[in-house]
């Protein structure tokens, strides 16, 4: 294994489609009363990476906070009604209608942390893959 393929991340996360139409609401820094739609492929109880329309966040940069808002997350996890996430790293290319934008959570309960760990453990230990299935049909 080569060590720049070696995943350095903390903790475990599930990959999502912009399919799975997992969305929340994104208030920009240097807009902060307009959201723009965010699509969520990943969550780990750490952090989330997001889609999000390349030219909405032409300005947006690493180390701003963005505020998330009704963040659609599937079952059994719930509906989270806000939290704050810190910009890590941006992936934008011009050929793209969307940019992937890779977040730490920098406000979010203890509550709602050890909900989305369970949520992850649990899929990652049923179908033993890091990609949520929409059709996968679960108890929790």
């Amino acid at each position: 294994m080569n060590p720049e393929t070696v995943d350095k991340r903390q903790t475990k996360r599930i990959l999502f489609s912009k399919e799975d139409n997992i969305t929340a609401q994104a208030f920009l820094p240097k807009k902060p009363k307009k959201p723009v739609l965010a699509f969520i492929v990943n969550i780990s109880e750490n952090g989330a990476g997001l889609m999000i329309n390349r030219l909405k966040i032409k300005k947006l940069k690493i180390g701003d906070v963005i505020i998330l808002k009704s963040i659609m997350t599937p079952k059994p996890i719930e509906p989270i009604d806000k939290a704050e996430v810190e910009v890590k790293h941006i992936l934008s290319d011009e050929t793209l209608d969307y940019a992937t934008v890779n977040c730490e959570f920098v406000n979010i309960s203890d509550y709602h942390k050890k909900k989305i760990k369970r949520f992850v453990n649990y899929l990652l230990n049923e179908i033993g893959s890091t990609i949520y299935k929409k059709s996968f049909s679960f108890k929790y």
